[in-house]
């Protein structure tokens, strides 16, 4: 947990307009190499999420990319196709995200903080991506599931481009595909029946 505080302090100030919250989830269309893939496997062009923390009044980005790490929150959204984005809040309706949640939260993270992103969409703490990240958070911090945990046989397997990632990232590396991982995409928090938006960038 040290090394987790350590990092914040450690983060440049910079000035922020709007007033977000800590564990505000914050959603992107990723530029990534594997973001078409992504976009295709899931039919959703929302391919990239993290979670807002907070240095003092500066509001940052833990998300899972080449390691799970702070990113400012300005640069996380820049990074996006077009500087698209969407926020989504827990509904006050399922629970408040107060003092305490918070320091869960940031335990929950600091369990994470420095590992190596996860090429092949495990189930596992060893390496994570980034809506298993945010997932993981709140069901360790708060109890609260984002989503129903899906299998990669739920999504579009017969494509061009899902053949194409399973045969670079599993078959030439002599890994097996598991169709029945247990795997939580970004669209499937995006469109979590326990988050409401709070602030979009969509045109």
């Amino acid at each position: 947990m040290l090394k987790f505080f350590f990092a914040l302090l450690l983060l440049p100030v910079i000035a922020q307009a709007v007033d977000y919250q800590e564990g505000d989830l914050v959603f992107h269309k990723s530029t990534s190499n594997q973001g078409p893939a992504l976009q295709v496997l899931t039919n959703s062009p929302w391919t990239h999420v993290g979670l807002i923390v907070k240095n003092g009044d500066e509001f940052w980005v833990a998300e899972a990319s080449s390691t799970v790490k702070f990113t400012r929150l300005e640069q996380f959204i820049a990074r996006g196709k077009n500087g698209h984005f969407i926020i989504k809040r827990l509904s006050p309706e399922i629970g408040v995200i107060g003092a305490a949640e918070k320091t869960r939260i940031r335990a929950s993270l600091a369990n994470y903080f420095g590992k190596e992103y996860d090429i092949w969409f495990q189930w596992s703490n060893d390496t994570i991506y980034c809506s298993e990240l945010v997932w993981k958070v709140y069901q360790e911090a708060m109890g609260i599931e984002l989503s129903t945990p899906e299998r990669f046989r739920d999504y579009r397997l017969d494509t061009t481009e899902a053949r194409q990632m399973i045969r670079s990232r599993y078959v030439n590396q002599g890994r097996e595909f598991n169709v029945d991982e247990l795997v939580v995409s970004p669209v499937a928090v995006l469109n979590s029946n326990v988050l409401i938006e709070v602030d979009r960038n969509v045109r």
